[in-house]
């Protein structure tokens, strides 16, 4: 607060009478403050029984430790949600006066990664208790000396509010330094349900019914098949005169489905039931119909055509039975990526190292995604630039199971949820090079 004039700075005088005021604002930052906090605990001795008695010593997350939780979450937070290295951190921390070595930081990290581990226990148990589940992989770059290496980032989703389940939703992640389907067969071991996921052919050991540990449904994905279609219309993806007329009615026929599904995302089972079988399935035979004319007037080396093979294709490896697609189950699971279009900043590493890094990924990385809330679905946008529209950088998957006309429910998930589509697989073109290398 100023304080205001004591006489009018026009004749002098000192009647004045306040009529307002104006508020100035300006932002500031208060620079980072490092502190010892000091906890003194006096010693006393008993003149009776000579025995020392001492108040507790306070708390630390890190036993014995010499470093506050704030600073811990400080460090984790850095490397896991900034991307920024321990070695650049360690300079920046010298940099305001405070010298934490490499190793140091590396021990913090590595501390922190055991006593988190029975909360991703928990937060696992949780995920995979759910009747079904969305999974996705992803790349991870992780700083290695002299190079970086392409990790994976496995991510399962637990959400059964689209299908009013009491449940919260929740994620777990886990890291592995390769996309191998070892990985995937041994975070599901003992998982039975409802797998939405990719074509990833990783996962079709998992679809096995002698599976010893139950057997996994495999759901479908539009997202991986609109996405083809989204990347050839995208007009900041393609150069001017180059957006197909075709991809952009097959992304506004998806849409079209999609849109239902968000509006009775939430509802009772048989209220959703009952409407994909009234506006859902006529839209996906049309759409069919229409894939089908178009695929026949084109050459097999056009984009679109490959676009059109890759949905009929996984089509048919989906059909499992029925007259036609009758129930619809679809939900939309925003999951961070890596572009194969546009390259990772080389500051945006994740640094590890080859011992301990895949404990330590697994057990922050859940916290790392802890602030992000799962976020219901809004309405897709179109083609045509009105909503939103997943972009290259960002995944969505969009699960659907069907059941034949007059089958119940019950029967349905007896026999196993069938779905229409299958999604496209993730290439993996470093893991695939490095096999013909290693067999050359």
């Amino acid at each position: 607060m100023v304080p205001g004039p004591t006489a009018c700075s026009c004749c002098g005088s000192d009647r004045l009478s306040k009529i307002g005021e104006d508020v100035t604002e300006t932002l500031e930052v208060m620079p980072r403050q490092w502190k010892v906090i000091q906890t003194v605990r006096e010693k006393f001795t008993c003149r009776v029984c000579e025995k020392v008695s001492q108040s507790p010593a306070p708390f630390h997350a890190v036993p014995r430790g010499l470093y506050g939780a704030g600073l811990l979450a400080m460090v984790l937070f850095e490397k896991y949600g900034q991307h920024q290295p321990l070695n650049r951190q360690s300079r920046r921390y010298a940099h305001e006066g405070v010298e934490l070595s490499l190793p140091t930081l590396a021990d913090m990290v590595g501390t922190c990664a055991k006593i988190l581990v029975p909360l991703h226990d928990a937060l696992m148990r949780h995920v995979l208790a759910a009747e079904r589940l969305h999974g996705d992989d992803t790349t991870v770059p992780v700083l290695a000396p002299n190079r970086t290496r392409i990790g994976r980032l496995w991510v399962y989703v637990r959400d059964d509010r689209p299908y009013a389940g009491p449940a919260p939703p929740a994620a777990v992640f886990f890291y592995s330094p390769d996309r191998r389907g070892e990985h995937s067969r041994q975070h599901l071991a003992h998982y039975t349900g409802i797998l939405r996921a990719d074509a990833y052919d990783g996962f079709n050991g998992l679809y096995d019914p002698a599976r010893p540990g139950g057997l996994i449904v495999e759901a479908a994905c539009w997202a991986h098949g609109r996405r083809k279609f989204f990347e050839l219309c995208d007009p900041s993806l393609r150069k001017p005169g180059l957006v197909s007329p075709l991809a952009l009615q097959a992304v506004k026929r998806i849409d079209a489905l999609f849109t239902i599904e968000h509006e009775i995302n939430g509802r009772p089972e048989g209220e959703r039931l009952a409407v994909r079988r009234e506006r859902s399935a006529p839209l996906v035979a049309e759409l069919q119909t229409w894939m089908k004319a178009e695929r026949a007037r084109l050459s097999r080396h056009a984009d679109v055509a490959k676009a059109l093979d890759y949905i009929q294709r996984r089509r048919a490896r989906a059909a499992r039975g029925g007259s036609g697609p009758q129930e619809l189950d679809l939900r939309r699971l925003r999951c961070q990526r890596t572009s194969r279009r546009r390259q990772p900043h080389p500051r945006r590493r994740v640094n590890g190292s080859s011992r301990g890094s895949r404990r330590r990924r697994t057990a922050v990385w859940p916290l790392r995604q802890a602030g992000r809330r799962v976020r219901r679905p809004t309405a897709g946008r179109s083609a045509s630039g009105r909503g939103r529209v997943p972009g290259p950088g960002t995944r969505r998957i969009i699960g659907m199971q069907w059941a034949a006309p007059g089958v119940s429910r019950a029967s349905a998930s007896t026999r196993g949820r069938s779905s229409a589509l299958v999604p496209s697989t993730q290439s993996a073109s470093v893991e695939r090079s490095r096999a013909t290398s290693s067999r050359a």
